[in-house]
C-alpha cells in the first residue's frame, strides 16, 4: 500500500517566530561552503550529485540570526541547492529511529556559533522531473484566474508550453515506493505520514504542514 505524502516548508507559527515575520535561520558565511555551492546548479546537479555531497566540506560553522534560542528545524542561507534545513540531533535520531533509507537523505554536521549542541545540514536528493509521469501528474497556471488542472501527455510538451505552472499533483514512478522522503524538482519537499506522526510525537518544533494554498501539492507513487 503506498504511502500518504505531507508537504513541509519551514514555520511562520507565531507560537515559533514570537514577534517576527522571520523563520529561524543560521546564516553560513564559510568561503568554502560558498565556493562549493557556487560550482553546482539545476543544469549540472544530475551529473554531478555525488560530488556536491561526498565534497561538501567539513567542520562547517554557521551563526543564527536575530534569534537567541534555536529550535530543530531551521531555514539556511544562503541557498544550497538540495540542503532543506538545518536540523537537530532530535531530527536525526527520528530518521535513525524510523530506518529511513540512507539513499533518501545526506547530514553534514554544522557547528552554530553559540551554542554547544551539533545541528546538521539536511540534504535531499532532487527528483529529475524526467522521472515525472506527465499523463497522471496535474499543474496548474501560476498567473492569471484559470486555475483548470492542465495535463501535458509527455515532458516535451510542457516545456514547449510557454506559460508558467505549479504542480498540483505529482505522480511518480512505483521505484518510488516505499519511500519517506521525496524531494521533486519544481515541487517542495514530502515526508511520509510516518515521520510527520513522529515528529509530532517528539514534539519537533520548526515546520508547518502545508494544507492549501498555492502551494499546495499532492504525490502519489504509481
Amino acid at each position: 500500500m503506498n504511502k500518504t505524502y505531507h508537504q513541509i516548508t519551514y514555520t511562520l507559527d507565531s507560537k515559533v517566530i514570537r514577534n517576527s515575520n522571520n523563520p529561524h535561520t543560521v546564516e553560513i558565511k564559510d568561503k568554502r561552503v560558498l565556493s562549493h555551492i557556487e560550482s553546482l546548479n539545476i543544469s549540472n546537479y544530475f551529473l554531478r550529485k555525488k560530488q556536491l555531497y561526498s565534497c561538501f566540506p567539513n567542520d562547517v560553522e554557521g551563526k543564527l540570526l536575530r534569534r537567541k534560542k534555536c529550535i530543530d528545524i531551521m531555514q539556511v542561507s544562503p541557498f544550497i541547492l538540495t540542503c532543506q534545513f538545518v536540523v537537530s540531533e532530535k531530527v536525526k535520531s527520528v530518521l535513525i529511529d524510523l530506518g529511513v533509507k540512507k539513499n533518501e537523505y545526506v547530514l553534514k554536521p554544522i557547528k552554530i556559533y553559540g551554542f554547544a549542541d551539533t545541528f546538521y545540514l539536511f540534504f535531499v536528493p532532487l527528483i529529475s522531473d524526467t522521472e515525472f509521469i506527465y499523463p497522471k501528474t496535474e499543474w496548474v497556471r501560476q498567473f492569471g484566474d484559470n486555475n483548470e488542472p492542465v495535463i501535458f501527455q509527455d515532458r516535451d510538451f510542457y516545456y514547449a508550453d510557454l506559460n508558467q505552472y505549479s504542480i498540483k499533483k505529482l505522480t511518480l514512478p512505483s521505484k518510488y515506493k516505499g519511500y519517506d522522503l521525496l524531494y521533486p524538482q519544481t515541487s517542495g519537499l514530502f515526508l511520509s505520514d510516518r515521520i510527520i506522526e513522529e515528529f509530532e510525537r517528539k514534539r519537533i518544533v520548526g515546520y508547518d504542514v502545508i494544507n492549501g494554498g498555492c502551494f499546495y501539492a499532492s504525490i502519489e507513487i504509481e
